[in-house]
C-alpha cells in the first residue's frame, strides 16, 4: 500500500507532459556533449605536433596541441593507430550527435558501435595504399599502425594471384562505404540536413569575420572622418598664427550683433475734445 500512495505521489508531482519534456531535453543536452566532444577531438588532431610530450614521446616544455597535453595525447593515439581514417571518426561522431540532438534517437546503437572499429579499419587501409607525402610526421604512414598492418598482410595473400595496392585500396574503399552507411545510418533528406547545418556551421567563422571587417571599416571612417575636422581646424589657427605678426596683425570680425527694435508704446486712440455745455 505504501509503494502505490508513493507512486501515486510521485504521479502527481511529475505529470507526464512533464516527464517528457524533461527526457528530450535530456537526449537534447547528449547530443550537444557528443557535438562538443566530437568538435575538441577535431581541433587535437588539427593541431597535432610530433614533438608534443605523449606517450610516444618523451619531450618537455610547453604543449603545442589547442587541447594541451590531454589533446596531445588523444591525436597521437589516434593519428599512430588509424592515421587519417581518425577523420572518419569526427565525421560519424558528428552525425550522430546531430541525429540525437534533432530525431531524439539513435536507432541501433549496438550494430553501429560494433561496425565502427571494421569501418575504420577498412579505412585506414585504403589510406595506407597511398604514398605518404614528404611533410608527414609519422613512419607509420597515412593509414596508422593498424592500416599498415592490415595492408602488409592483405598485399601478402594476394601477391601470389596477382593482387597489388591498386587491387587492396578499391576494396578497402567498397568495405568502408559499405560500412558507413549503416554506421551512420541516415536518409538522403536527413544527409541534406546534416549537409546544410555542417556547411552553416562551417561558414560561421567566416560571417563573424566579416561582421568584425564591417564594425573595423566604420570604425576607421569615423576615425577618419574626426581626423579630418581636428586637422582642419589645425591648419586653420597654424595658418591665421603665420600672418598674425606685430606690425600686420589679423583681425577677425566679431560676429555682428542683431539689433533689437525700438520698444514701442502701445496705441491709445485719442478722442475729440469736446467743449463742455
Amino acid at each position: 500500500m505504501a509503494s502505490r500512495s508513493t507512486a501515486a505521489t510521485k504521479q502527481a508531482l511529475l505529470p507526464p507532459s512533464a516527464v517528457a519534456f524533461i527526457k528530450r531535453r535530456l537526449i537534447e543536452l547528449t547530443g550537444g556533449a557528443l557535438a562538443a566532444a566530437t568538435v575538441i577531438f577535431g581541433l587535437a588532431l588539427l593541431s597535432f605536433d610530433p614533438a608534443d610530450p605523449s606517450f610516444n614521446t618523451a619531450a618537455g616544455g610547453e604543449t603545442a596541441n589547442l587541447m594541451g597535453y590531454a589533446g596531445a595525447v588523444i591525436a597521437d593515439l589516434a593519428l599512430q593507430s588509424f592515421g587519417l581514417a581518425s577523420l572518419l571518426l569526427m565525421v560519424t561522431t558528428l552525425a550522430w550527435s546531430w541525429r540525437i540532438a534533432t530525431r531524439h534517437r539513435l536507432p541501433m546503437p549496438w550494430l553501429r558501435l560494433g561496425l565502427l572499429p571494421l569501418c575504420l579499419l577498412a579505412a585506414a587501409t585504403a589510406f595506407a595504399t597511398l604514398p605518404a607525402p614528404a611533410a608527414w610526421p609519422l613512419a607509420a604512414g597515412l593509414g596508422g599502425a593498424a592500416g599498415f598492418m592490415v595492408f602488409a598482410q592483405a598485399l601478402a595473400w594476394l601477391a601470389p594471384v596477382g593482387g597489388t595496392a591498386i587491387h587492396i585500396a578499391i576494396l578497402a574503399t567498397v568495405l568502408t562505404l559499405a560500412t558507413l552507411v549503416p554506421v551512420i545510418g541516415m536518409s538522403l533528406a536527413e544527409w541534406r540536413g546534416f549537409g546544410h547545418g555542417l556547411s552553416g556551421l562551417m561558414a560561421l567563422p567566416f560571417h563573424l569575420l566579416e561582421r568584425v571587417r564591417g564594425w573595423r571599416g566604420e570604425a576607421k571612417i569615423e576615425r577618419d572622418r574626426s581626423g579630418q575636422e581636428i586637422s582642419g581646424r589645425i591648419r586653420s589657427e597654424e595658418h591665421t598664427s603665420e600672418l598674425q605678426s606685430r606690425h600686420n596683425p589679423v583681425c577677425r570680425p566679431l560676429p555682428e550683433k542683431k539689433k533689437k527694435p525700438p520698444p514701442t508704446c502701445p496705441h491709445v486712440p485719442v478722442h475729440p475734445h469736446r467743449p463742455s455745455p
